[in-house]
C-alpha cells in the first residue's frame, strides 16, 4: 500500500477513506495502525459479512457507498489481497456526484446469491 501510494507521489494522508479486504478485524486494524492511517479514513465491515474472499472489494465499496462514507470529489483507495503475495490497489477519484450503490444483505443467503448473480 506504502509503494503503490509513494509510486503516484501520495502518503496515506492523501486518502479520504481505504477500503480493504475485509479479512478479518485483527489484520485489519494491524494493516491501518502501521500505515497510520486515521479512524476517519478506516472502514470496517467484516463483522456483517465475514471474508468473501475475492469479492471483498466490490461488497465493501458498495457498503461504503450505501453507508455514505464516500464524499464527492474525495479519494478511496480499495486494496485486495490473498494467498501468498497476491495483491492489488486502486485508487478512486470520484467526481461532483458519488453513484448510488445497491442494496448489499447481510444475510448469508442473500449474500451468497448477491455475490454469484443470477
Amino acid at each position: 500500500i506504502s509503494a503503490f501510494l509513494r509510486d503516484r507521489q501520495l502518503s496515506v494522508k492523501d486518502v479520504d477513506l481505504m477500503l480493504l479486504h475485509q479479512a478479518n478485524k485483527m489484520m485489519l486494524e494491524q494493516i491501518y495502525r502501521k500505515l497510520e492511517v486515521p479512524p476517519s479514513a478506516q472502514f470496517l465491515f467484516s463483522r456483517e459479512i465475514g471474508n468473501l474472499g475475492g469479492p471483498s472489494s466490490a461488497v465493501v465499496l458498495a457498503e461504503a457507498l450505501r453507508s455514505a462514507r464516500i464524499a464527492p470529489r474525495s479519494r478511496t483507495m480499495v486494496t485486495a489481497f490473498g494467498n501468498g503475495l497476491s495483491w492489488g490497489s486502486v485508487l478512486i477519484k470520484w467526481p461532483d456526484q458519488v453513484p448510488a450503490a445497491p442494496e448489499v444483505p447481510t444475510d448469508f443467503a442473500k449474500l451468497s446469491a448477491y455475490v454469484s448473480g443470477p
